[in-house]
């Protein structure tokens, strides 16, 4: 009797899997030019082993499924189930684990349908606009005393893209501030004056 083992099989899985990695780069190339001509084809193959890998331990290994997750990385960020502003991604990628994959990349799609939109609007108008506000303020000091950096960036989060904030509400923007004043406390930032 002949038996294959797990080396063996994983072998055999081996070509189509490069197959379907070199046209995720491909087809993410095609999805967002000006991300792939910034991180380059080595790059964007490293984000779609990571995201392939990321997928699977959400249960998704279906083609579909993969891309769509391969897409939301390149929309949302590569941390974007963990992401504090869009807390729903974690929500449905853990609801009914045993449910089917394209059942549930349905849902996703569908809650990202609305997100969109919901901020950035017909046509990316609400996304083109806050850009444009950002460019604006982008010369202003954000220097707050420590006490007020949450409600001030809350404030100026609300100034610069209204209907984003109005879809996080604010415990969601709240998380996300805390976040970005622990992380560059962290790398220990220094502070726009000391850069001068």
């Amino acid at each position: 009797m002949l038996t294959i083992g797990k080396d063996q099989l994983g072998r055999f899985r081996e070509p189509p899997r490069r197959a379907f990695e070199a046209e995720m780069v491909e087809h993410l190339a095609a999805f967002s030019p000006p991300l792939f001509k910034t991180l380059g084809e080595d790059q964007m193959l490293v984000v779609v082993r990571t995201g392939m890998a990321a997928a699977e331990r959400y249960g998704f290994d279906l083609r579909g499924p993969v891309r769509m997750y391969l897409e939301l990385m390149l929309l949302f960020g590569s941390r974007f189930d963990t992401d504090p502003q869009y807390p729903w991604f974690q929500l449905l990628l853990t609801a009914e684990p045993d449910a089917p994959q394209m059942l549930r990349a349905e849902r996703i799609h569908a809650r990202v349908t609305t997100y969109r939109r919901q901020v950035a609007g017909p046509d990316d108008d609400y996304t083109f606009a806050a850009l444009r506000r950002i460019l604006q303020s982008a010369e202003q000091p954000l220097e707050y005393p420590p006490a007020q950096i949450v409600g001030e960036m809350a404030r100026q989060f609300a100034a610069v893209y209204p209907e984003k904030v109005a879809y996080l509400g604010e415990p969601a923007l709240t998380d996300l501030i805390v976040e970005g004043v622990e992380t560059a406390r962290r790398l220990k930032s220094p502070s726009p004056a000391a850069r001068r």
